[in-house]
C-alpha cells in the first residue's frame, strides 16, 4: 500500500482505536518521555513549537500543563501560511477556518524555536512522517530547516514499511510514542 490517502486511512483508523484509560496512560507516558528528550537536549528552558491535539492526535495537553519551555503554538493564515505564536496554558484561544483552536493573531511570534513537536499520522524507521496531507508543516519547516522536528505518535501509527516521501516532505529528528525515543 503506497496510496498516502489509504496510509492515512489505515493510520488514522489505528490512531482512533487507542480509547480510554489506554490512551491516557498512552499520552502521560508520551509527556514523560517528551520532557526527558527536551531535558537531554538542552541545559535550561528553551522555545518549543507544539500543537493542541485534533481529530485523535495524541493530545498533549498534559505536557503544555507541566512545561517550563516557552510554548508557540502553530496559526494557520487565511493564505495558508503557517506561523508560530506564544501561548501559556490559560491565554485565549480562536478558532481557524479549519475549526482548530489557535492563538489569537496579536501573540507574539518567537525570535527563534528550538525544537517542534509535530502530530503525525505515521511514522517510519527512517523519520519520515506522515501528516494530514495539508502541508503546513512541510512548508514551514522547510523554511526553518535548522529547528529539529520531533514526531509526536502513539506506537501504532508506527510504518513498518517506509513511507511514501517527496522531496519536500521534512523529515523528523525522532518521534516519541508511549514506548520512549527512537533517533533518527
Amino acid at each position: 500500500m503506497t496510496d498516502r490517502s489509504e496510509l492515512r486511512q489505515l493510520f488514522r483508523t489505528r490512531r482512533l482505536e487507542i480509547e480510554g484509560s489506554s490512551r491516557l496512560t498512552a499520552e502521560r507516558a508520551i509527556s514523560d518521555h517528551i520532557d526527558a528528550y527536551l531535558d537531554s537536549k538542552m541545559q535550561d528552558p528553551g522555545t518549543v513549537a507544539a500543537y493542541l491535539a485534533v481529530k485523535g492526535e495524541v493530545d498533549l495537553e498534559c505536557w503544555l500543563d507541566q512545561t517550563t519551555h516557552r510554548v508557540v503554538l502553530p496559526r494557520v493564515a487565511d493564505d495558508g501560511v503557517m506561523t508560530f505564536h506564544r501561548w501559556s496554558p490559560g491565554d485565549a484561544l480562536v478558532l481557524n477556518r479549519f475549526r482548530i483552536a489557535e492563538p489569537r493573531p496579536d501573540a507574539p511570534s518567537p525570535d527563534v524555536i528550538d525544537f517542534a513537536l509535530a502530530p503525525c499520522v505515521a511514522f517510519d524507521e527512517e523519520g519520515h512522517r506522515l501528516g494530514m496531507g495539508g502541508g503546513f508543516y512541510d512548508r514551514f519547516f522547510a523554511t526553518h530547516s535548522n529547528v529539529p522536528l520531533i514526531g509526536i505518535a502513539f506506537e501504532a501509527q508506527r510504518s513498518d514499511d517506509i513511507l511514501p516521501n517527496d522531496a519536500w516532505d521534512v523529515s523528523l529528528v525522532a518521534a516519541v510514542t508511549e514506548n520512549g525515543v527512537l533517533e533518527f
